[in-house]
């Protein structure tokens, strides 16, 4: 199995409570219909508010295609020095069998 990983970091000046609850509250992540998003089943997020922390893991849904057997995201969201928000997102693709994940 391949597995491909890519990182971020955003900075804002949204201190970092405000930031975490607009990110990780479930209503800002449904699509309308006619949306050009893809269908997806996610398992359950796990959510560590007072650390800032956000995690899930898609499993299944055409999101994923033919090649990929799920996605991990991570997110950590710390206070910048100026009272605003830093924000760290991983993504880890796994493919499935031997297939390549091109960037």
């Amino acid at each position: 199995m391949g597995v491909f990983n890519c990182s971020a970091e955003v900075t804002s000046s949204i201190p970092t409570a405000k930031a975490f609850e607009a990110i990780v509250d479930d209503k800002t992540w449904r699509s309308s219909p006619g949306s050009s998003y893809l269908s997806s089943r996610a398992s359950i997020p796990a959510k560590a508010i007072g650390t800032g922390q956000y995690c899930y893991t898609i499993i299944e849904g055409n999101v994923l295609g033919t090649t990929l057997e799920k996605i991990n995201f991570k997110m950590k969201i710390t206070t910048s020095l100026d009272g605003g928000s830093v924000c760290k997102n991983t993504c880890t693709y796994f493919a499935k069998n031997d297939a390549d994940i091109m960037e």
